[in-house]
């Protein structure tokens, strides 16, 4: 699975973060359509970083949220490989995952959660 296999119209139910207590790599989950995405890093050298992979279906999403309509697109560029999830309604993102500069000799891993931007915690 990649990235880009996401792109288009989502129903986002729930994210959740941590990291593997054996090799410290971070990981962040995301549920879109009853399915759980999960970003994983690979630390590398600890300066650099990267997404290693995308599990589907093998981890949870703790943090539940109401039924939030999102647009997932891709800023795949020469420099970076970021799907952003974008609140349908507040117009705004709310999560950024993947990695930047990744043909920089400093490529790092993202995992950018933004609740705030979503229309629930506007009121909207």
């Amino acid at each position: 699975m990649e990235l880009k296999d996401l792109v288009g119209d989502h129903v986002l139910t729930g994210v959740g973060e941590g990291a593997f207590p054996d090799g410290g790599e971070n990981y962040f989950s995301f549920e879109l359509d009853g399915h759980v995405y999960t970003a994983i890093e690979d630390e590398e050298d600890g300066y650099r970083s990267s997404m290693a992979e995308i599990a589907v279906d093998q981890f949870t999403a703790e943090t539940r949220l109401p039924n939030v309509r999102v647009v997932a697109t891709m800023d795949d560029d020469v420099y970076n490989e970021i799907l952003t999830l974008t609140d349908t309604v507040s117009g705004q993102p709310i999560l950024h995952i993947g990695t930047t500069d990744f043909q920089a000799y400093y490529p790092c891993f993202t995992a950018k959660w933004m609740p705030e931007n979503m229309a629930v915690n506007h009121g909207q």
